[in-house]
């Protein structure tokens, strides 16, 4: 009788430790681990090379007479690939904006602010051209919405020198 008690207590911490062996795993083993080091990030955007040529660009009002051309929106959002997304050039920025500023008569781009954040787009596997609205993304089955950047430029168009 010793015998079996013994044994059947040993069946019993046998069970035990396996639970707990089981339970540990479950809660360790699946926890994720977010270790990543610091990051830092500068941007700098040149206007030097627009200001030299008389084009004005600024964050804030223009200080002086001005007469307003219109209020300039542009949205871009990068391109992705398996590599991941592929962000804009500060100077191809610049560049869009003073390109688009010219266009309009412009000469200044007054409360100028550049603007980066999460957003989601929709791809599809219909193909392009199919007769389906929105150049071939068709909001049904085939459809996947993926997350990404984008990159909203603003600012006022301005005429200065009047």
């Amino acid at each position: 009788m010793f015998q079996r008690f013994i044994f059947y207590q040993t069946e019993i911490d046998m069970k035990r430790a396996l639970i707990i062996l089981a339970m540990v795993a479950l809660f360790t083993g699946c926890a994720t681990q977010f270790n990543y080091p610091r990051q830092t990030t500068i941007t700098f955007m040149d206007f030097r090379p627009y200001t030299s040529a008389g084009f004005f660009f600024s964050a804030d009002p223009y200080p002086e007479k001005y007469s307003p051309v219109g209020q300039l929106l542009i949205e871009i959002i990068p391109a992705r690939t398996l590599t991941g997304v592929e962000m804009p050039t500060s100077e191809e920025l610049l560049e869009t904006a003073y390109n688009e500023a010219k266009a309009k008569g412009a000469n200044g781009i007054s409360n100028f602010s550049v603007k980066i954040d999460d957003t989601y787009t929709s791809v599809s596997s219909a193909p392009s051209g199919s007769g389906k609205y929105n150049d071939g993304v068709y909001p049904g089955k085939n459809t996947s919405w993926v997350q990404t950047k984008r990159i909203t430029l603003s600012g006022t168009l301005i005429k200065t020198g009047q």
